[in-house]
């Protein structure tokens, strides 16, 4: 049992867990900080991550970055062709990586059906 320990606040089913490398420096302050003020830092790390996600939304739309997406991916087809694989396996590869990398899967479907169309109007 944790002397300190606090809440597993903000855990349910509207959120994510993420993951990163941070210096050694910078995770050391912020649990210094965040046990100092009796926060967890989760809780300030959402809110910058909030923060900087709206800042972000306002000069980059979905729309944008979905095709974005699509562009880079039409690329890695045409680059990077695997052996023995249509356009078909390449989706549904596609599709896992973008599952895994946690993007909705509304936009997951926009993304798959843009690249099978255009490789299909293609004739690849």
């Amino acid at each position: 049992m944790s002397i300190l320990k606090s809440s597993k606040e903000g855990v349910g089913k509207d959120n994510k867990f993420l993951g990163g490398y941070i210096s050694k420096e910078t995770v050391s302050y912020l649990s210094l900080f965040c046990l100092s003020i009796g926060v967890p830092r989760s809780i300030i790390l959402r809110e910058v991550l909030d923060e900087w996600a709206n800042s972000m939304k306002k000069k980059h739309s979905e729309e944008e970055l979905t095709s974005k997406v699509i562009e880079h991916s039409l690329k890695a087809w045409v680059k990077h062709p695997k052996r023995n694989m249509n356009i078909h396996s390449f989706c549904n590869r596609l599709k896992v990586e973008l599952e895994k990398r946690n993007i909705e899967s509304e936009v997951i479907h926009k993304i798959i059906k843009k690249v099978y169309e255009k490789n299909t109007e293609k004739g690849s």
